[in-house]
């Protein structure tokens, strides 16, 4: 059992170390995907109330 679990620490700490390192980067990732996700949203509802705008 010992064994296994230090088997598991050896595996875990790279991968909690990488993951600390890359957190900065998935940060920015979200925050850019939010970015373009609301220019998106924001596009379509202008083109929807346009679009409503001139129906009516």
């Amino acid at each position: 059992m010992v064994i296994v679990a230090l088997k598991a620490v050896a595996v875990l700490v790279p991968v909690v170390v990488m993951t600390a390192t890359n957190l900065h980067v998935v940060v920015v990732f979200v925050m850019v995907a939010a970015h373009f996700l609301m220019m998106v949203v924001r596009r379509s509802v202008v083109v929807i109330l346009s679009r409503r705008g001139r129906r009516g």
